[in-house]
């Protein structure tokens, strides 16, 4: 009844409205080598000869999965079994699997919970039925994103041997499966572990150098039955960790002491998978934890020494052993995911300064960026497992893990409300209290029809009664939590801004007063071009819409970092790791921070048609090979997305079209095989939710790509004075508007644009000074500093030191002299300063 016949063949073909169950012959076989066949064509569940349709027969049914895995134990029965699941994963939180038949797409996968419920029934681990585990599978392999989560390890150690997994997003095509299929053909009684590193291997080869190459990937074989062995240490080391967590995290009510910055500052340099989300690698999050780093005091000074030995130390070396060796976690991933420049603890206790890689786990932490309630998914996700799980350590651990999660959600939340009231309700840090705080989040509630969507009913209440309610010590520390942050935390009244001059456009210092140095993390300056076409475009939408579009439609130039004028977490350029430590002790406690953000250069891509036009466009980078622009074609009334790839280098050659798909992938076809003629309009996609999809145009006008012309369009970073499709819009004599904020160590952002429109101070780069020439006279000679034709005075302008710290300038030759702007003359610059032997000399060169 279900099945479906191909057009061209007449062979059996994958049905769209049922599952099937197929068998893939090996290349042997006596009959139909190297083909699929078709067991059973109308669906898993029904009873012999009864057809269910898939939207009878959900794939995210538990009850469908267990059907699967039981035909193949009662059909196919062997000494070893092995499970791949091969769709979207969610993680930890967010479970397996969607449901795609017929157009018909399920959004609510199979659970943590339900997966267990699964592998601890189906026939291949309860093989007698009696309800009791007595065999695991071979290996279960997620081919999915992010499923490698610790907790997810942990409960499901108990029904396989082996895991392969993801703690990243995984690339659409996923894992390659010739190479450990032909190894296991060779020799059935191959070792499951080395397996896995064959799939990882390959895995790794095709995302490294292969033709997935540029994409981030990582995968990870875990021996689980190591892993989680008692003598191991792993799930005793997690113990500690979750304890640990919950201590840092508990302020000393009665010193007000803040002892959870080094954990909130670890997740900054730690991976952090799929796309921002809010799973951390463990590997990484484990080896930074174990490094004191923004919390030292005096007392951290031992017998002349430094010591960044903190509580996290030990289990910090721990896990780092257990993640490094090899010998249990076998884990690879390309070089975009990883963090450089991270001081962090190794498996043989010391510190190292360099790059984390993956470790091949991760596991879940709160953050400020992530949807305000995912710990309560997370709450609901860890309790209804622990209901599945045998009592013992691992269990204790997720329990423990809860509590200490649930803690740090609220230290975040608590943040969130100090930072609203000082910087949008203009509180006084001295009010700020637990009271106070409860008040802001109480908003709202005391409307009945409403009160159930306040902050403190959502997510507020819930989270306190993981820590056991409002009890009088949990009110205790949240008012300890509170003040303290009120009392360290970035307030934009007491921010200054001085706005600096500069050959290649304004560069801004802003200054951060009475902010504890360790909460402020980033300075960020964010470009954006003035487009008229767009504007042109949105005007006929209403003003709503019109936001919209905005808001997801600017054309971003691009983002310019700020530097710290003295960051003392970052190791020196000379590496002395010594002089790294002592700064950092003394710049752990100071209150003011200085930060200079650079002007962006006045440059832009722009595709050069075959008419020699500029087009301006947005760009996605892919990984090392390709710029990648979007742009529609066909008409306005019937618009279509598509991507132009550019070979990255000296010529951005045009090398393919991407066509999406409606299936969600994409057909990629090579510029010279285009099989009709293109009217190209360069624009920003913007997905709509409540109207059609739009297709924002960013240019005036459209080209032709033919197949014939390709090779005239080139892809051009030039000045934006070349694009015409960038011009002033709003009047004000400029074609860029930029916005600055500050993003503190709880990823709250406080935006300051207006304080860098409106500065409270100019200052000049001593940049732009000039150092006048002099002639050779036999005496000492002095450079003269000058601007502006004006001759600036040393001690009041700048401060200057001679290079390389020679005392005198007396012979003819070039001289450099290091200058150090002071008053209205900011920064530091190297000049080169020459003495001229003669006033013929002089007069001939100048």
């Amino acid at each position: 009844k279900g099945l479906s016949t191909d057009e061209e063949t007449g062979e059996a073909a994958i049905s769209m409205r049922y599952n099937q169950l197929w068998e893939a012959k090996g290349a042997d076989a006596a009959q139909n080598p190297g083909k699929m066949v078709l067991l059973d064509a109308d669906g898993i569940t029904g009873a012999e000869g009864e057809a269910v349709i898939s939207r009878e027969e959900l794939m995210t049914d538990p009850d469908v999965l267990r059907a699967f895995i039981d035909y193949g134990v009662a059909n196919y029965p062997a000494e070893k079994y092995d499970l791949i699941l091969w769709d979207h994963g969610g993680g930890t939180t967010g479970g397996f699997g969607s449901d795609e038949h017929a157009g018909f797409i399920n959004d609510t996968p199979m659970s943590f919970a339900d997966i267990i419920e699964v592998l601890s029934s189906c026939k291949a681990v309860d093989t007698d039925g009696d309800g009791s585990p007595d065999s695991r599978f071979d290996f279960i392999d997620f081919d999915a994103c992010l499923m490698s989560g610790a907790e997810f390890a942990l409960g499901l150690a108990d029904y396989t041997d082996y895991f392969i997994v993801s703690p990243e997003l995984e690339p659409g095509k996923g894992q390659y499966y010739t190479g450990w299929l032909d190894k296991l053909g060779e020799d059935p009684e191959y070792d499951t572990y080395k397996l896995g590193k064959i799939i990882v291997d390959d895995f790794f080869d095709f995302y490294d150098h292969g033709d997935g190459k540029g994409q981030a990937a990582t995968l990870a074989v875990i021996d689980l039955q190591k892993l989680v062995a008692p003598e191991t240490g792993f799930v005793s080391a997690l113990r500690k960790m979750a304890s640990l967590l919950s201590e840092e995290a508990a302020t000393d009510p009665s010193t007000g002491d803040i002892r959870f910055y080094d954990e909130l500052n670890s997740t900054w340099g730690a991976i952090r998978y799929g796309g921002g989300g809010a799973f951390f690698d463990l590997g990484n999050l484990a080896a930074l934890f174990g490094v004191a780093n923004v919390e030292l005091t005096e007392d951290d000074i031992r017998d002349g020494q430094i010591d960044t030995v903190n509580a996290f130390t030990d289990l910090s070396k721990k896990l780092s052993e257990i993640f490094g060796s090899g010998e249990i976690i076998y884990a690879k991933g390309t070089e975009n995911v990883s963090i450089p420049d991270q001081v962090y603890r190794t498996s043989d206790g010391g510190t190292e300064h360099g790059t984390l890689m993956t470790s091949g786990m991760n596991i879940y932490y709160p953050v400020k960026t992530f949807l305000d309630d995912e710990i309560l998914g997370y709450n609901r996700t860890i309790n209804s497992v622990l209901g599945k799980m045998p009592d013992g350590d691992r269990k204790e651990f997720l329990k423990e893990y809860l509590s200490a999660m649930a803690r740090h959600s609220m230290i975040r939340n608590a943040a969130d409300a100090v930072n609203s009231l000082l910087n949008e309700e203009g509180a006084d840090p001295g009010e700020i209290s637990y009271e106070k705080v409860k008040v802001f989040w109480l908003e709202g509630a005391e409307d009945p029809d409403f009160a159930r969507f306040s902050k403190w009913k959502m997510d507020i209440e819930p989270l306190l009664n993981i820590l056991g309610g409002e009890t009088k010590e949990n009110k205790a520390w949240l008012d300890a939590v509170v003040r303290k942050q009120a009392e360290e935390c970035v307030r934009l009244s007491r921010i200054s801004t001085a706005k600096i001059a500069q050959e290649n456009g304004d560069t801004y210092r802003i200054t951060v007063n009475d902010a504890l140095k360790a909460v402020v993390k980033s300075v960020e300056r964010n470009v954006y071009a003035e487009l008229p076409s767009m504007e042109a475009y949105i005007q006929k939408f209403d003003e709503e819409t019109q936001e919209d579009i905005r808001h997801h439609a600017d054309l971003r130039l691009g983002s310019v970092s700020g530097w710290p004028e003295e960051d003392a977490s970052v190791l020196p350029d000379d590496g002395d790791e010594q002089k790294y430590l002592e700064n950092l002790i003394r710049w752990c406690h100071e209150k003011e921070s200085v930060w200079n953000v650079d002007a962006l250069k006045p440059k832009w891509f722009a595709v050069n048609d075959e008419d020699g036009n500029l087009h301006a466009v947005q760009i996605y980078i892919d990984g090392n090979e390709f710029y990648i622009v979007p742009a529609r074609y066909g008409s306005e009334e019937d618009p279509h997305l598509i991507y132009l790839g550019f070979e990255k280098g000296n010529d951005n050659k045009l090398s393919e079209v991407l066509f999406p798909m409606p299936d969600g992938g994409r057909r990629d076809v090579k510029t010279e095989d285009l099989k009709e003629k293109l009217e190209i309009m360069p624009a920003i996609f913007v997905k709509g939710y409540d109207e059609d999809d739009f297709f924002v145009p960013l240019s005036g006008f459209s080209f032709t790509l033919t197949s014939d012309n390709w090779e005239s369009i080139t892809l051009d970073f030039t000045e934006l004075s070349k694009i015409s499709d960038i011009r002033d819009t709003d009047g004000d004599g400029e074609a860029l508007h930029s916005t600055v904020t500050i993003t503190d160590i709880y990823r709250n952002s406080i935006d300051i644009t207006e304080k860098i429109q409106n500065p409270d101070e100019e200052l000049v780069s001593i940049d732009l000074v000039r150092v006048k020439p002099q002639v050779e006279t036999g005496e000492e000679l002095e450079p003269i500093i000058t601007f502006k034709g004006k001759a600036l005075k040393e001690g009041a302008d700048y401060t200057q030191q001679i290079l390389p710290f020679s005392d005198k300038y007396i012979e003819a030759g070039a001289h450099t002299v290091h200058l150090e702007g002071k008053g209205e003359y900011a920064g530091a610059v190297n000049k080169e300063f020459i003495i001229l032997s003669s006033e013929e000399e002089l007069a001939e060169t100048y």
